[in-house]
Parts: structure tokens; C-alpha cells; sequence
């Protein structure tokens, strides 16, 4: 005989939520670190890393319109047990890859 479990949609997303891993996002630069002690969940790394460059983008934006530069510094994904599982520089976010450039 198999028992079926019947969840309500909320009890079922909030399980999912729930079994969801938690990254953490901490952000370097020349004035030191900012270490994010509250974290987010995502589905995925990619997911995280996506949140990173999306973040970062915006920072290299601001830095623009600001000082017409932007700061050298990155962001260190890591996992609920402290371990670094990705690096996004903002450097790399804004530079043109050289072999995808237009033909001039």
C-alpha cells in the first residue's frame, strides 16, 4: 500500500524554500571586506552567480556615473560552511571579450 502525502500549495513551496541551499555574498574591495552574514537562497549556484553578476553590474553603473571608474573588487559566493565556491570580479563583468567584438 502507498501513502500519498497531500501538501497545500503553501506548505509545498515553503518546503521547497526550505530545502533550497543558502549562498552568501561577500563583497572585497580596496577599503576591506564586507561579509554577508545573512546569506540568500537559491536554487542553484548559477542562480547565485546570476544574482553576483547582476549585482556587480549595477555597482560598475553607479561607479561610472559617479567617478568615471570603476573600482577594482569582486564578490565571494560561498556556502553556509564558509567555503568559497565562486568568484565574480567586477573587472571582468564590464570588459568586451575581444573575440566576440565587432568586425571593424
Amino acid at each position: 500500500m502507498t501513502v500519498t502525502t497531500i501538501y497545500s500549495v503553501s506548505e509545498f513551496c515553503e518546503r521547497i524554500v526550505r530545502s533550497m541551499p543558502r549562498f552568501f555574498f561577500h563583497f572585497h574591495d580596496e577599503t576591506g571586506v564586507v561579509l554577508d552574514h545573512e546569506g540568500e537562497q537559491f536554487t542553484s549556484l548559477n542562480a547565485a552567480r546570476m544574482k553576483a553578476l547582476a549585482t556587480a553590474s549595477q555597482i560598475i553603473i553607479d561607479d561610472l556615473k559617479k567617478t568615471g571608474c570603476v573600482r577594482t573588487a569582486y564578490f565571494q559566493i560561498a556556502d553556509e560552511q564558509g567555503r568559497v565556491l565562486a568568484t565574480v570580479p567586477l573587472s571582468k563583468t564590464h570588459k568586451q571579450d575581444p573575440q566576440n567584438s565587432p568586425a571593424t
